[in-house]
């Protein structure tokens, strides 16, 4: 796994798309992208064509839970307690993977986010992944405000994190304690330090 691997969540990957941020999780080699199958083909059918482009491109790598085994355990479980089939799976396979090689999962439900924490998972929303990016020089802090511009004037914007005020405000804030602990990299740029 390059640098940080992230699995999303449908949601995400629906405003990844709209905000434009998707094709710069491409263009970045500081992370690799996954997502559960049930996330992509039954959750994202309606873009199928979309999701096989990126795996086809290696942007994207699907993987599963199979049945039988302590992930498929574990997935039931979630359920079981509300988390959805989605998210379930993600959360599954993710705890199935050695704890140095976990990625981290990116979901905008609350819900989800909860159940992974507990599992003592790295989690984060997209705000969280725009500041990896701009911390590992995929995106400029002044492009992460101009994607999330929307976010100013409609406060239900999809995807919107709940204690959204303003982009430089929150981003200072998650720039300076980090959700997600691998996006620290050395040899940031002095903007990104500094905030």
């Amino acid at each position: 796994m390059n640098g940080l691997g992230i699995l999303l969540d449908s949601d995400v990957f629906h405003c990844l798309r709209n905000l434009s941020i998707l094709e710069l999780l491409c263009r970045t080699d500081a992370l690799s992208v996954m997502m559960t199958s049930y996330i992509a083909h039954h959750e994202l059918r309606d873009v199928a064509k979309e999701i096989t482009s990126l795996v086809e491109n290696g942007c994207l790598t699907i993987v599963q839970v199979f049945a039988g085994t302590d992930e498929y355990k574990e997935y039931r479980r979630l359920i079981q307690n509300g988390v959805h089939k989605g998210e379930a799976e993600a959360i599954a396979w993710i705890t199935g993977q050695p704890k140095g090689q976990r990625p981290a999962f990116i979901s905008n439900d609350k819900g989800a986010r909860t159940a992974a924490e507990q599992k003592r998972l790295e989690v984060g929303d997209v705000l969280d992944l725009l500041v990896c990016l701009v911390r590992f020089g995929a995106v400029t802090r002044e492009e992460g405000r101009r994607l999330t511009c929307s976010w100013d004037d409609h406060p239900n914007a999809f995807c919107r994190p709940r204690d959204y005020t303003n982009f430089d405000a929150l981003f200072q804030i998650r720039n300076s304690h980090p959700r997600l602990k691998r996006c620290d990299s050395s040899g940031l740029p002095s903007d990104v330090q500094t905030g």
